[in-house]
């Protein structure tokens, strides 16, 4: 981490931080403990509307305001407390600012994606979508700096929100050691699937289901599918219901009555590296991603990947997976899975490809450009009030 200027204290956005925690929270949890690690200056507040997943230490303090609705108590409550904790910046982990913020404040932004830009067919859901094209733009305006996952990402906010180069800083995202360490054969468990009734050999997708992650096309993909793969694989589904699931009923009915088809519900980030490190292939159709952890995550696990050719996936997949347009038949993608499922040569070379792609995305990296972002902040605060004072 870069030293030249201490960072003081720093409050954040930790609504992401509840148990239960998915792709923003796992990016917070990462980046607090690499950046703790490695510097002994920093003292984080984290402000959450409900209970804190993250331990305890003398160098955080947590301040949990116990309401349900996490949106609505951020955008228009949030402010009150910290305010009053003075911090000496102020992060705004998922794409918003409070609106009440003090100008005395200054404020770091991270923009995961534009997903609210795209319409009611991708939003988490319509609150979500009106809320977001209404004060991200406050925000945007608000905050010192942006922070994005991906070029692709900073692209859109640039030509949507006309954000200038010199405002926007990409830092993507990490893989954890875990899933490398589950990808070896001496630490394979077969108790974790035996846990959620996974049945091997199996086939995987990761993600909330949610229309975005176009599991329809997957579903009827693998409708398709010969009798003889459909009997003796399983197709897993690991994730929590999303928005609109009922759009999707008919369609886990149909394959249900077809094959052997698992949903397993969220799966914690304990379990999870070994469902991607036992399985045959893991299968991605999104239609839309701000950067694409769970793809990261399964090639770090050494597993083969088929997976969109969408928004940000290119910057994260590069040459280590099939891919092809969300766009695309169901019956392009059946023969995808067939293609990698069937020829093992490709599969041993999407693997070691995959492995070598994942080795690029440390944490360490992603919290130290992260913390560089926080000094440099501070090192134009401090000049100005210096100059101020002159």
């Amino acid at each position: 981490m870069n030293k030249s200027v201490s960072p003081g204290r720093i409050g954040i956005d930790a609504r992401a931080l509840i148990p239960g925690k998915t792709g923003i929270g796992v990016y917070l949890s990462e980046i607090l403990k690499e950046w703790l690690a490695k510097d002994s200056r920093i003292r984080f507040e984290l402000f959450s509307h409900r209970p804190i997943d993250f331990p305890e230490q003398e160098r955080i303090v947590q301040q949990v305001a116990g309401v349900r609705q996490g949106l609505p108590w951020y955008l228009f409550r949030s402010h009150r407390p910290v305010n009053l904790a003075k911090p000496d910046v102020y992060w705004g982990v998922q794409s918003l600012l409070p609106l009440g913020l003090s100008n005395h404040i200054p404020a770091i932004l991270t923009i995961h994606d534009c997903v609210h830009l795209l319409g009611a067919k991708f939003a988490p859901s319509l609150v979500y979508n009106w809320l977001h094209r209404l004060f991200l733009p406050v925000s945007i305006r608000r905050a010192r700096r942006i922070v994005t996952d991906s070029s692709f990402v900073a692209e859109q906010i640039g030509k949507f929100y006309q954000v200038p180069p010199e405002k926007r800083v990409v830092i993507p995202l990490g893989v954890s050691q875990a899933f490398f360490r589950a990808g070896r054969a001496d630490t394979r468990d077969p108790e974790v699937l035996q846990r959620y009734g996974i049945q091997k050999p199996f086939l995987l997708g990761v993600g909330s289901l949610e229309p975005r992650k176009n599991l329809k096309t997957l579903l009827r993909a693998w409708q398709q599918m010969p009798d003889s793969i459909r009997g003796k694989y399983q197709l897993v589904l690991a994730g929590k219901p999303g928005w609109r699931l009922k759009e999707l009923q008919g369609e886990l009915k149909e394959t249900q009555k077809k094959s052997n088809l698992l949903l397993t519900g969220y799966v914690p980030e304990t379990d999870l590296p070994q469902l991607y490190a036992q399985a045959e292939l893991f299968v991605f159709p999104t239609f839309y991603e701000g950067f694409g952890l769970p793809v990261l995550e399964a090639m770090a696990s050494g597993c083969p990947v088929v997976a969109s050719n969408s928004s940000s996936l290119p910057e994260v997949i590069g040459d280590a997976a099939m891919t092809l347009s969300p766009e695309q038949p169901p019956a392009d993608w059946g023969r995808a899975i067939w293609t990698v499922m069937n020829e093992d040569a490709l599969r041993h070379s999407l693997s070691a490809r995959g492995l070598r792609q994942a080795a690029l995305f440390p944490w360490e990296r992603c919290a130290r450009e992260t913390a560089r972002v926080f000094d440099e902040l501070r090192a134009g605060e401090t000049l100005k009030k210096e100059g101020a004072a002159g």
